[in-house]
């Protein structure tokens, strides 16, 4: 599914797990050279940003911004995986937007080498789903913590995460009014 962007072109929905969402067609993402995967077909996704020349400073360290990265998507996977797995019974003209409406990272110690995260969630994704269809709306917090080539700490962070389900002709009509169009 895609619906127009407020900055040209469309945005695509990808709602299948077994390709992360599509967070790994993601231009940025492939820049990056991020590695996506998951220990067994049930288990959260695990993001993993190799050493890279072009995006490590010159002793070796990995930018605070690129241990922030990493576990702001598997965070964002982790959401879309709760989603996923709850939501048989959202109606098929609603979409379900997420957004990220508070971010906390602690840097634990410089990164160095291969940088691999993994997300937490404590909240119970039945629950989640039943605000959604009640309130229309939730914010959920996870947790990610990101850990150097050594398996060492080195960041931790907490995204707290909105959802609401929106019919898609709204959405439709919000990206419209959005480009400039009626």
């Amino acid at each position: 599914m895609s619906v127009p962007s407020p900055a040209g072109g469309q945005i695509n929905v990808n709602y299948n797990r077994d390709d992360f969402y599509g967070f790994a067609d993601v231009a940025f993402h492939r820049h990056l050279g991020l590695e996506i995967s998951r220990p067994s077909p049930e288990a959260p996704a695990v993001v993993a940003m190799p050493v890279s020349d072009e995006l490590t400073f010159a002793d070796g360290r990995q930018s605070d911004a690129a241990a922030y990265t990493v576990a702001e998507i598997t965070s964002a996977l982790a959401a879309c995986d709760l989603l996923e797995s709850n939501a048989p019974s959202i109606p098929e003209e609603t979409v379900p937007l997420m957004l990220t409406t508070q971010a906390t990272f602690r840097q634990r110690r410089p990164a160095t080498g291969k940088l691999e995260a993994h997300a937490r969630v404590e909240a119970d994704g039945r629950e989640v789903m039943r605000r959604l269809e009640t309130v229309g709306k939730v914010k959920v917090p996870i947790d990610a913590e990101v850990l150097g080539e050594d398996g060492e700490l080195v960041g931790e962070a907490r995204f707290t995460f909105y959802f609401r389900l929106m019919q898609m002709s709204r959405l439709r009509a919000m990206t419209a009014t959005a480009m400039g169009g009626s």
